[in-house]
């Protein structure tokens, strides 16, 4: 990265914005912070190297019952929950928690992360998912 704020890619921003949040939200008292914002942000290059989207909170949804898990999608600007229901076969659903038009919206939402913002789903919607899902399998299969 570079030293200068001034010179910092957006991926950058980003990724030092998502490590302050990850730091300031799960470090312990005595951890080393200066050590667990270098090793955040050095997941989240290497997360971005892979391919993958920054992975910033992971929570259950209660009804339907099943893992959840936030992501920042740099590519897209955007916010994601990714639940996988227990009791479900098939794909996981996919909330877009937030959609940013620009960069400095995504910048500002990360920004404002709180986990309990991140970690929880709108289990309605998710239920509308899989209603939807099941109703087109169901047409699929006569």
């Amino acid at each position: 990265m570079a030293d200068n704020k001034e010179e910092l890619s957006f991926e950058d921003r980003v990724i030092l914005a998502a490590a302050t949040f990850i730091t300031e939200e799960f470090s312990e008292e005595d951890d080393d912070l200066e050590k667990y914002m270098s090793e955040a942000v050095d997941e989240f290059k290497n997360d971005i190297e892979n391919g993958r989207n920054l992975a910033v909170a992971t929570g259950i949804v209660d009804e339907p019952e099943g893992a959840l898990d936030t992501f920042i999608d740099i590519k897209n600007k955007s916010v994601i929950q990714v639940i996988s229901p227990y009791d479900y076969d098939g794909e996981d659903v996919i909330l877009t928690l937030f959609q940013a038009e620009t960069e400095l919206e995504l910048l500002e939402e990360i920004q404002n992360f709180t986990f309990g913002y991140l970690a929880f789903a709108d289990e309605e919607e998710v239920q509308a998912k899989l209603d939807a899902r099941e109703v087109q399998s169901k047409g699929f299969a006569r």
